[in-house]
C-alpha cells in the first residue's frame, strides 16, 4: 500500500505560513490536529520552488523518504517551514489522532476538517497509539549519543520487541550519563530506535561487546530496556 496519496493538480498560492492551532491529546481524548497555513496543504515538492508541484492528499505515514523532501525554513515570518508541520502531525499520528495541514484561505477550513472532508493534507492516525511515556521519549526527550548496534541486536530489537544488551553494542558516540536519551542505529548508520540508556558513554565503551555472565555485579544486564524505548516510524515494524 503507498503511503502517499496524491492528487495530481498545482499546489496553489506560494504566500506565507499563517498557524491556527495544533492539538495534542492526553489520555482519554480524541481529538482533530490541525495546522492551517496560507499554502495549499502538502505537495511532491515545495510549493515555493516548483510551480508543477502536486498535492498530496493523503499521508498514511511519515516516513524518512517524506521527511527528506520535506525543506528547511518556510518564509519570512515562518516557524520553521514543512518540516516542523511534518514533525507536527507525525507526533499527532503516534498519538491515535488525524492531523489535517489545510488553507487557512479556504472557507469553513476548520468544520470541513473536523468532518472528515478533503480540505488538504491528511495524515492518517496510527491505529495503536504511543504510551505516554514512550511519547516523551520519542519526541519531548533531546538524543545525548549514538549507540551502533549489530544487524543481530537490530533483529532482537525491531522484530522480537527485545531490550538493548551490551553483546550487540559495536560503537558509542557522543558523552553521556545514565539514563540520557540516546539513538539506537545500525552499523550503516541508520536510525532505527530511541531510548533511555541505563549505561554512562564510559561504561558503555568499556564493557560493550560483553556477555550479560560477564559483567561485574551491580551492573544493568539491560543497556536500554525495552519499556524505556521506542522502535521508530522508519524502521520494517510500527513503534512500540
Amino acid at each position: 500500500r503507498r503511503k502517499w496519496r496524491v492528487q495530481s493538480r498545482p499546489a496553489g498560492r506560494r504566500t506565507d505560513y499563517r498557524p491556527i492551532s495544533l492539538c495534542i491529546p492526553t489520555r482519554g481524548t480524541h481529538w482533530l490536529a490541525m495546522e492551517a497555513m496560507s499554502i495549499r496543504a502538502r505537495s511532491n515538492s515545495a510549493a515555493r520552488r516548483d510551480d508543477d508541484a502536486s498535492l498530496i492528499e493523503e499521508i498514511i505515514e511519515v516516513d524518512a523518504a517524506l521527511e527528506s523532501v520535506a525543506g528547511g525554513a518556510g518564509t519570512d515570518r515562518g516557524s520553521g517551514g514543512m518540516a516542523s508541520k511534518l514533525a507536527a502531525a507525525k507526533i499527532a499520528a503516534w498519538s491515535g489522532v488525524r492531523a489535517v495541514i489545510a488553507s487557512a484561505g479556504a472557507p469553513s477550513v476548520v468544520a470541513d476538517a473536523l468532518a472528515g472532508r478533503a480540505v488538504g493534507t491528511s495524515f492518517k492516525a496510527r491505529a495503536q497509539r504511543l504510551p505516554s511515556r514512550k511519547l516523551w521519549i520519542a519526541f519531548a526527550r533531546a538524543s545525548e549519543g549514538q549507540i551502533v548496534v549489530d544487524a543481530g541486536a537490530r533483529r532482537a530489537l525491531v522484530e522480537r520487541g527485545k531490550s538493548l544488551l551490551l553483546a550487540g553494542i559495536r560503537g558509542v558516540e557522543g558523552d553521556f550519563e545514565a539514563d540520557a536519551a540516546v539513538e539506537i542505529v545500525d552499523e550503516s548508520g541508520a536510525v532505527f530506535a530511541k531510548g533511555l540508556c541505563g549505561y554512562s558513554s564510559t561504561l558503555l565503551r568499556t564493557y560493550r561487546g560483553r556477555q550479560t555472565a560477564e559483567l561485574p555485579d551491580g551492573l544493568p544486564h539491560e543497556v536500554v530496556h525495552r519499556d524505556d524505548m521506542v522502535v521508530l516510524a522508519n524502521s520494517p515494524v510500527a513503534p512500540q
